[in-house]
């Protein structure tokens, strides 16, 4: 039977555990525990202060942790959550001393801040804690202009949250510290390197935005990013961006290598890789489209969208007083129509849609031969 420990009132100082006078057994699976009791005869009410030195020291360890990140779950705003910090911290010495640790804070911080969508400096400044304000002191230090990769590992010696947000530019947008170093505006490599080599995320957003979709304009960054190993979904969006903004066939050489040298099935990305190409406006279409092709992308992943891309075409120039015979979406047809199909069903949509255009625009046809003239 699962024993249960929660009801923690701060001013009772009670735990309710579910307990047995003979045999307790503990398993431990990962971060959760799980306390079989075989059978159930008694059931004690302790002591916070007695309960927990009873318990194995590592129960009661994650017992305490795993309310403090229940709090983020649990609240509904920043003033349930500062009061919920602040009762559990006065629950005694140990659950007092979790609440001054930095890292617990930081995390704390971080998980409200992804809540609720506000900047970890503002959650901090919200909560009004002694620990909060000394978060604000310690990491409003990472937006310094006059910051140094020196001084950045000083402050992370100093237990400083190196996945900080803050609102550096007073647009109501959290800047994580690693994008805000690495942006057009603050060009810094020296000091986005060091903090990449400190343990921040490569994989940082601000605004939707990663620092890899945001820098490739320059091949230091890229490069400097793309051997931290960001995410597929990080991966993905820079190779999309990359497309759509034209840039070079090397920059997005560079993020293919690094999808197919850190990321098992590639066939996903490859693919929307291939769709991306199709529906860009570069000058080189074709020639990304066969780069992807060559890559394993599935031709009929994209063959259906462009049948689309072809009828819209062809009434646009038609509108245009223009009649083309050929359009580079059916050259395009061509190459995909090159290499081997592998879910033919696709084919067959494209087919059946097509000819059911077809009968359409013959009942049309024959509708119009009916019209007279006075």
């Amino acid at each position: 039977m699962l024993i249960l420990l929660n009801n923690i009132k701060a001013k009772k100082n009670f735990i309710h555990i579910f307990a047995v006078k003979k045999k307790i057994m503990f398993i431990k699976n990962l971060n959760t525990i799980v306390l079989l009791c075989i059978p159930l005869t008694t059931i004690y009410s302790y002591s916070m202060d007695i309960a927990l030195p009873q318990l194995p020291e590592d129960i009661s360890q994650k017992i305490i942790d795993l309310r403090f990140f229940n709090i983020t779950k649990e609240s509904t705003g920043i003033p349930q959550a500062r009061q919920a910090f602040i009762h559990l911290t006065e629950i005694n010495k140990h659950s007092y001393s979790l609440g001054k640790n930095k890292v617990i804070i930081n995390h704390f911080i971080q998980e409200l801040s992804q809540k609720f969508g506000q900047s970890s400096i503002e959650i901090a400044q919200k909560l009004r804690t002694s620990y909060a304000k000394e978060y604000i002191t310690l990491n409003i230090q990472l937006f310094n202009k006059d910051l140094t990769p020196e001084h950045i590992k000083e402050l992370h010696v100093q237990g400083a949250d190196l996945k900080c947000t803050h609102d550096a530019f007073n647009n109501n947008i959290p800047w994580p510290v690693l994008y805000f170093w690495s942006s057009h505006q603050s060009n810094n490599y020296e000091n986005t390197q060091q903090m990449l080599a400190l343990g921040a995320d490569v994989n940082s957003r601000c605004d939707g935005h990663s620092c890899l979709s945001n820098r490739l304009d320059s091949m230091q960054f890229i490069t400097l990013f793309l051997s931290y190993k960001p995410s597929e979904s990080i991966l993905n969006s820079a190779l999309k961006d990359a497309i759509e903004n034209n840039n070079s066939k090397e920059i997005i050489n560079l993020i293919i290598t690094a999808i197919e040298k850190n990321i098992l099935n590639t066939q996903r990305i490859m693919n929307t890789g291939l769709y991306n190409s199709m529906v860009c406006n570069q000058k080189e279409k074709t020639e990304l489209i066969k780069f992807f092709l060559e890559k394993n992308a599935q031709p009929e992943h994209v063959i259906n969208t462009l049948l689309y891309t072809v009828l819209l075409s062809i009434m646009k120039q038609q509108t245009q007083n223009a009649v083309p015979i050929q359009t580079p979406s059916l050259e395009i047809l061509e190459l995909l129509c090159s290499y081997p199909i592998r879910d033919i069903t696709q084919v067959e949509k494209a087919r059946n849609k097509l000819q059911s255009i077809n009968h359409i625009t013959q009942v049309m046809l024959n509708i119009l031969d009916t019209c007279v003239t006075k």
